[in-house]
This record gives C-alpha cells, structure tokens and sequence, in this order.
C-alpha cells in the first residue's frame, strides 16, 4: 500500500486536506513508514528511529489528540516495557507548511515548555488522505526526518 518513493508520499500528502483535531479526540495507531536520510540530523534521526522501529523496550505506538479547554493538542503514545504511556506534549495549529509554503497542513508543534530543547526543534505535519487516515512527517527546520501514518479506530 505504501512506497517507500519521497516523491510518491509527498504527492499524496498534497492532495490530503488539512483535519479537523477535533474530529480525531481518540488514541491514534501510528507506523512509520520511511526514514529520510540527512546527515546534519543524522544522530537524532537515527535515535528516534531506534527507538519508534527496533527497540523492544521503548516503542511509538501512534498519537492521542484532544481538546484542552478548546484548544487542539495532544500527546505521543509510548510503550515502556509494554505499558502504555503518554509523553511529549504538542499543540496542533493549522499553518503554512514548513516544506512547502504553498499549503496549509496541521502542523503537529513541540515547542511546548513541557517538553525538553531537543524535542522542541522537532515539529509534524499532517495531512487527512481519507477520514480516518492520516499521513505525516516529522521535520527539524526544513530538514524531514520521517515519514509516518495515524490510524483512527474503526467506530
């Protein structure tokens, strides 16, 4: 179902529409699908892809968006030794994408004072390709990092 072509993600990423947070209140299953390959980042690419594709002890299991008193924001979901728990705040802002100014996404943002500096460089973008499908990638300034999906729970 998916490639692991850059040009064929960010094309159906193009194409999705920008979704609603609050349609998505719901532990979200997330896979990764593709590490980009920068040098400049090259430590923090390859410690967050340990951590989220081969480590047994610690994995990412997807995202958890909610309502704060209105305001769209989230959490990630991570397994510790098989326990489930949340950690790394973020707060979801539809804006300009950082990649490509021409499109507005739903810009995952972890610049959070929760969260410790080196997590608050890194910053998601998501797209909706169909209603409950979401397609995203993580970036450090206009350096992409990973490409990934959520999958919202069949109601």
């Amino acid at each position: 179902m998916w490639s692991s072509s850059t040009e064929e993600l960010t094309a159906r990423f193009r194409a999705g529409k920008v979704p609603d947070p609050a349609g998505y209140c719901a532990p979200l299953r997330g896979t990764p699908l593709k590490l980009e390959r920068w040098e400049k980042h090259w430590l923090l690419v390859r410690a967050i892809w340990w951590c989220m594709a081969v480590a047994s002890v610690v994995t990412w299991g997807g995202k958890r968006f909610y309502l704060l008193d209105g305001t769209p924001t989230g959490t990630n979901l991570i397994g510790w030794y098989g326990f489930p728990i949340e950690m790394m705040t973020m707060a979801l802002v539809r804006e300009t994408s950082w990649l490509e100014p021409d499109i507005e996404v739903l810009a995952v943002r972890y610049d959070v004072d929760s969260n410790p500096r080196p997590i608050r460089l890194i910053r998601g973008e998501v797209m909706e390709l169909e209603p409950g499908l979401l397609l995203g990638r993580m970036v450090i300034g206009k350096t992409p990092l990973l490409w990934y999906v959520l999958e919202a729970p069949a109601t």
